[in-house]
């Protein structure tokens, strides 16, 4: 008997050690963007199988003592883990040199900026691969470094980069649009479309994931709010525009993925350029010139869901309800940092419950415009109409309440 009672104190010891080991790799391993499933069985071990996605297995045991058996469980957990590619959580950020980023208030310190778009659990940012900044003096005029630097340093922490590709320099801009719009020529088509394919195919070249490109950019977006007042050409021009930017991309790297111009919402309700949608739809072999779908959406300008339901019935009309739809500017608009804060997983989660795929924070700092001085806003941000409360604050980039709540909806707090 005493020899038997030794045996069951070992046992249960040893069982003990083996739960507590198993509980901490489990805690260890599981992260955010994960599911998990358990199965059970008695005196046996059941293996869990995976589908598309990585997992980890972790095994625990416990076990049961009676008087006359001893009954081992083997409990089987396996925890499946999202590539970040496949999250849907991303923000919108800009390179250094734009007037709207996130750097005006500390410029020598890049990777703190991408560190903290890191930190609250995006996965995707869309960045702006600015011609001015990289052309800014001429055809034969090439400056890399800070696009290389902003680039590279997402590429670092893991982040998916959505390239927004434009605006027009101004010596590139054609001239009777420029000269109407001498506050806003950066909008006006090129005067030379061969100007914009040169340097198109040099940024592929350089930044695609063909043989010898730096491997940084998969999807690219050809200009922003064609509709609105970022492009100030005709419907015809952006096709032609949208047109040889794919197939420049396409030649150089086949594995890229081309996002139309992200669309204002207005589009949809025929409130910006007059029929820009139809008009643009009826060109020829539309369908087979962009791979993704893509608009912005504030709730300040009309219904999530009307919205979308709108985005996808143009698509259905016009034979494209295969596209994905991602949303590269959004914001709930909400009057308080403790009501934005709130607002925002469930907002996230609509857009998920209606087809978007992926959906872009706007913006990473409070944003109140060109009309308040930068260290002013994060008294005014919530004043103005539409607000447009960021992540972090804009003076010192100090964390706000939507960050935390950020974190929370991403799974990193």
């Amino acid at each position: 008997m005493k020899a038997q009672a030794s045996l069951i104190v070992a046992i249960i010891i040893l069982v003990s050690i083996s739960s507590f080991v198993g509980v901490v790799l489990y805690k260890e391993q599981v992260g955010p963007f994960s599911t998990t499933t358990t199965t059970s069985t008695t005196s046996s071990t059941t293996t869990s199988t995976s589908t598309t996605l990585s997992t980890t297995t972790i095994a625990t045991t416990t076990t049961s003592l009676t008087t006359s058996t001893i009954t081992t469980t083997t409990s089987t957990t396996t925890t499946t883990t999202i590539p970040p590619e496949d999250s849907p959580y991303g923000v919108y950020a800009m390179t250094p040199i734009s007037t709207l980023n996130i750097y005006r208030s500390d410029p020598d310190n890049l990777e703190k900026q991408i560190k903290n778009i890191a930190q609250s659990g995006a996965k995707w940012v869309r960045a702006s691969i600015s011609w001015p900044a990289i052309q800014p003096d001429g055809p034969d005029s090439w400056n890399w470094e800070m696009t290389d630097d902003f680039l590279n340093t997402i590429e670092d922490y893991d982040i998916s980069i959505v390239a927004l590709v434009g605006p027009t320099p101004y010596w590139a801009a054609e001239e009777e649009c420029r000269v109407n719009n001498e506050n806003n020529w950066v909008s006006c088509p090129p005067g030379n479309i061969t100007d914009w394919e040169n340097f198109l195919t040099e940024v592929v070249n350089r930044y695609g994931y063909q043989e010898g490109g730096k491997k940084l950019v998969r999807y690219w977006e050809i200009r922003n709010e064609p509709d609105f007042n970022s492009w100030l050409g005709s419907t015809e021009e952006y096709f032609i525009t949208l047109n040889k930017s794919y197939e420049i991309i396409k030649s150089i790297d086949p594995s890229a993925k081309v996002l139309i111009g992200g669309l204002s919402q207005l589009a949809f309700e025929n409130k910006s350029t007059p029929d820009f949608l139809e008009d643009l739809f009826s060109f020829p072999n539309i369908e087979n010139k962009f791979d993704i779908f893509n608009f912005h959406l504030y709730d300040h300008w009309g219904d999530l869901e009307e919205t979308m339901t709108l985005a996808k019935n143009i698509l259905d009309d016009h034979g494209m309800d295969d596209k994905p739809i991602w949303i590269t500017e959004t914001n709930p608009n909400k009057p308080s940092e403790e009501e934005q804060a709130e607002a925002l997983s469930s907002w996230y989660q609509r857009f998920i419950d209606a087809g978007a795929e992926r959906i872009f924070y706007f913006y990473v700092i409070n944003w109140c415009g060109f009309d308040i001085k930068f260290e002013e806003c994060d008294d005014y941000v919530y004043q103005r109409t539409p607000t447009q409360g960021g992540l972090l604050k804009a003076a010192d980039h100090s964390p706000t309440q939507v960050y935390y709540a950020y974190q929370e909806m991403t799974g990193v707090s």
